[in-house]
């Protein structure tokens, strides 16, 4: 799935904050740093969360607002690569969960900017594999934690009934896409679908298939389809 270019753009030229997009500083890519080691914590709670993007090249200003970063270098961009933070940040995860994620280099201003985009989980939450410190001994990453974005816009161990619904609403919508992808492989044959999606109610799909069926057998005078 590619990204509109006028929404990545609207990401340098109106930053702000939230749950959906954070910003991080200028910093180059590197597996060893404790950077690297929050990157794999918000990509863990973003996946967990409907999904969402970080954007580099920000620090935040006096004003509590993201600003460019003037420490952001070509080189910086060129450290990101998408293999190899994919790589990073999966190998915190636990059993076979990985996270999709595509990273974009977007020109703003005369510099580009990385801009990670990570998607939902496609069937079930990511669980955390690992307990990790940063090097100053505080604990970044537990073992057997679900990280989801909150209201904040902070990365947090998944706990309350507010985030715990949340999450199960997230699985409710990602079942019911491999459901609806599932009934129009089925029924393509016979019938011609226009399914919606995962926004559409099961009523919709009923509606849709009953109409699609209801025209076939018109179009063939009431004969086996």
């Amino acid at each position: 799935m590619n990204e509109a270019p006028e929404l990545l753009q609207s990401f340098l030229k109106h930053p702000g904050e939230s749950a959906r997009v954070d910003y991080k500083a200028g910093v180059a890519f590197d597996e060893k740093s404790d950077f690297a080691l929050k990157l794999a914590k918000h990509c863990q709670g973003f996946t967990n969360s409907g999904g969402g993007y970080i954007v580099l090249g920000f620090r935040e200003g006096d004003d509590g607002h993201p600003r460019p970063d003037p420490d952001l270098s070509e080189a910086v961009v060129k450290s990101y690569d998408v293999t190899r933070v994919a790589q990073h940040v999966n190998s915190f995860l636990a059993g076979q969960d990985s996270i999709d994620m595509t990273i974009y280099k977007i020109e703003h201003e005369g510099r580009r900017y990385p801009i990670i985009s990570i998607r939902p989980f496609s069937e079930q939450p990511v669980f955390c594999g690992k307990t990790i410190y940063l090097s100053d001994r505080e604990e970044i990453l537990r073992q057997g934690a679900v990280y989801v974005r909150d209201r904040e816009a902070k990365t947090t161990i998944v706990a309350g009934p507010v985030a715990w619904r949340a999450l199960i609403e997230s699985c409710i919508v990602a079942k019911r896409g491999e459901f609806i992808k599932a009934l129009k492989v089925a029924l393509e044959p016979y019938v011609k679908l226009d399914l919606r999606g995962a926004d559409a109610t099961p009523d919709q799909w009923i509606e849709e298939v009953r109409m699609s069926v209801l025209k076939r057998l018109q179009s063939s005078g009431g004969r086996n389809v």
